[in-house]
């Protein structure tokens, strides 16, 4: 829900950063490689209780996301680099929620989450034809429930898990409950926006 305000907000000052990265050899796969490594490490600080190094790392690792995000609507990125952008981000994204639940002690709510996460993918990246005309009269409570967790949000989680790591078990039920509001909504859009079916 916040990924657009914010990208609209950053746009000028990222497009800054990016010009010059568009004449080098610089690829947004290169920034996802990056980012992906990051994120990894802060996976490994929060495993470690290394909480502030994991705080810094998360923000950089966003901060070059949103980057690699505007590189590539500048530069052409081929459908390679898409594919391990998604993979990379879900699986430190994956290892960041495994390893706070260990160096918490809280296993109940990293398996929830990593359920919540495994479903609220699988409405992202499996969805039916969806028509437009299906999909006017549908009520804006369902749209608005489809888009509450993207990536903005997960970050903000993720910062708030670091600054205060005792309540990881209390933020992944508040966080999860949201993915599967967004999940919930998702899968009503799509069903009331498929063609339906003939006898």
């Amino acid at each position: 829900m916040l990924d657009r305000i914010l990208n609209d907000a950053l746009d000028k000052p990222l497009q800054k950063i990016t010009d010059p990265l568009i004449k080098s050899s610089v690829r947004p796969l290169h920034l996802t490689i990056a980012a992906f490594a990051l994120g990894l490490i802060a996976a490994f600080a929060a495993g470690i209780q290394s909480y502030a190094l994991g705080l810094v790392l998360i923000i950089l690792c966003r901060a070059i996301d949103m980057v690699e995000e505007s590189l590539g609507r500048q530069k052409p990125r081929a459908s390679l680099g898409a594919y391990l952008n998604t993979i990379l981000t879900l699986i430190y994204l994956g290892a960041l929620i495994f390893m706070f639940g260990l160096g918490q002690g809280q296993d109940m709510a990293a398996g929830f989450l990593l359920f919540t996460i495994m479903i609220l993918t699988a409405t992202i990246y499996i969805q039916p034809d969806i028509s437009k005309e299906n999909t006017s009269e549908i009520d804006g409570i369902w749209i608005t429930c489809a888009n509450l967790i993207g990536k903005t949000e997960t970050t903000l989680f993720l910062i708030l898990a670091f600054l205060f790591p005792s309540l990881f078990g209390a933020l992944s039920i508040l966080y999860g409950l949201l993915c599967w509001l967004t999940s919930t909504g998702r899968v009503f859009i799509a069903i009331q926006g498929s063609p339906k079916e003939t006898e």
